[in-house]
């Protein structure tokens, strides 16, 4: 008796994720997990970032059916803990991208988009970022008559996570994959035990400037009234015999730039 589409494919989801603690390597080939970041870098404390975390072959192909990887950020050189944690809402944004550079690894083929099941969960007050997915036709074994072809990477970077970060307070953070947390990679999702692959990864470096104080609006209102009633007060004390201390328009609203235009040039670049 077959199950109903939809309990079949959580039943497979949940399969996958109950039996990845005991994954084990085998001779399949290696993957690279690297880290990347997107704009702004360095992120300001009270702000947020991105981080990317790629996955690719390290030769030629490499059959990936699904993965369970955990990534942990970790204060450096007396950075305070918890000073960048990930967001407790994750956009979950690396479903969306696709093309055969930088696109999500299941793009279009992701078994937690399809049956809308959770893609990874926050823990460790915010400090650890655990995610799992699989294909979701199922098409990690080799092919053969009437299955698909394979999900294979290549030897170009595709998008395994991408994480949203809060700065919290100044500092420098390591980012890395948690060995204690068994991550794992592997060719067939029914089987995940036995078709584990082996992979590498090292680690990599955020950093999280201190927050820079903007004057408010009304500030630099005061500062450039203050400014033009100065200037007043200094022409007034012009004295010119022709103009009877009569200012000139144009000399007057000349000025007035000059004095105004460095304020408004500072809040811009604030």
């Amino acid at each position: 008796m077959h199950l109903p589409f939809s309990i079949h494919r959580c039943q497979r989801l949940s399969l996958m994720i109950v039996t990845m603690a005991a994954l084990s390597s085998s001779a399949w080939g290696g993957i690279i997990v690297s880290f990347g970041t997107s704009p702004p870098n360095p992120m300001t404390a009270g702000g947020s970032g991105i981080l990317d975390v790629f996955v690719r072959s390290d030769v030629g192909t490499q059959i990936l059916d699904g993965f369970q990887v955990q990534v942990g950020l970790i204060p450096t050189g007396g950075s305070p803990v918890g000073g960048l944690i990930f967001s407790n809402l994750q956009l979950d944004a690396q479903l969306l991208i696709g093309g055969p550079g930088g696109g999500y690894v299941f793009f279009g083929n992701s078994l937690s988009q399809n049956t809308s099941s959770s893609i990874g969960a926050v823990s460790g007050a915010g400090s650890l970022y655990t995610g799992y997915d699989a294909t979701d036709d199922g098409s990690g074994p080799l092919p053969t008559p009437g299955n698909p072809s394979p999900m294979l990477l290549t030897t170009t970077d595709l998008l395994l996570y991408r994480l949203n970060l809060s700065a919290i307070a100044a500092g420098t953070y390591d980012v890395t994959v948690n060995p204690a947390a068994d991550p794992s990679f592997f060719t067939d999702q029914l089987d995940p035990v036995n078709t584990g692959i082996s992979f590498s990864t090292s680690s990599g470096s955020l950093t999280v400037d201190g927050s820079t104080a903007v004057p408010e609006p009304s500030a630099i209102w005061l500062i450039i009234s203050a400014s033009v009633i100065a200037l007043i007060h200094r022409c007034r004390d012009i004295d010119s015999p022709n103009v009877d201390r009569i200012i000139s328009l144009r000399r007057f609203i000349a000025i007035s730039r000059r004095v105004v235009a460095p304020v408004r040039a500072s809040h811009n670049r604030g």
